[in-house]
């Protein structure tokens, strides 16, 4: 009676162990992974204009990541993907005054987050170079828009992934009033493009 009990136990215990490791192995033969944005190989510009010269503002300090499925040939399946750029440490590296009325117009001391968060995404292509429109959710200077964004993507030989592709936006649509100075003899464009570069790997 004894031994049947210690074999029942046993038993027991190796089948609670396999369930427990069995989520682990579920996702490994699925291929998910998250990557995160390299900040040294990444670029994130706003590009824009004004009645003097176009403009350009960099993204100096961001963070994001992507967690993707990937599938042997085909496109992978993006789940999930965020990026937060701080808008104070935004900069165009020409003109100082220029930075500060672009910080001023995002609100960047009360809103310093300009957050994407994805909500939904299609994609077609092949497993190294495919076609990518991202929905989801902008937040920009305190206001939150639902937005479409077409990238394109690339897995690199490395395994790492690349995505590529811009966006026009009115800063109007999230209540920013495009900056002026020189008592209105320098006056921007309502429409900027945020272009992106982003590389995503393990590191």
């Amino acid at each position: 009676m004894v031994q049947t009990m210690k074999k029942f136990l046993g038993i027991l215990t190796l089948a609670l162990l396999a369930y427990t490791f069995q989520p682990s192995l579920i996702l490994a033969q699925d291929g998910e992974k998250t990557l995160s944005f390299n900040p040294e190989s990444t670029t994130i510009t706003i590009d824009g204009t004004s009645n003097r010269d176009d403009w350009t503002v960099t993204a100096e300090q961001f963070e994001g990541y992507v967690t993707i499925n990937e599938n042997e040939g085909e496109a992978p399946d993006i789940i999930q993907a965020s990026l937060v750029v701080k808008a104070q440490e935004m900069s165009g590296g020409r003109s100082s005054i220029m930075d500060r009325l672009m910080r001023d117009a995002l609100k960047a001391r009360e809103h310093n987050d300009i957050e994407f968060n994805l909500t939904g995404v299609e994609t077609d292509g092949n497993g190294d170079s495919f076609n990518v429109i991202t929905s989801g959710d902008l937040t920009l200077a305190g206001v939150t828009r639902t937005i479409e964004v077409p990238l394109e993507g690339t897995r690199l030989s490395n395994g790492n992934y690349q995505f590529t592709g811009s966006y026009a936006l009115n800063m109007t649509e999230y209540e920013i009033s495009p900056p002026t100075a020189m008592f209105g003899a320098l006056v921007t464009g309502d429409e900027v493009i945020i272009n992106f570069d982003i590389v995503a790997d393990n590191n």
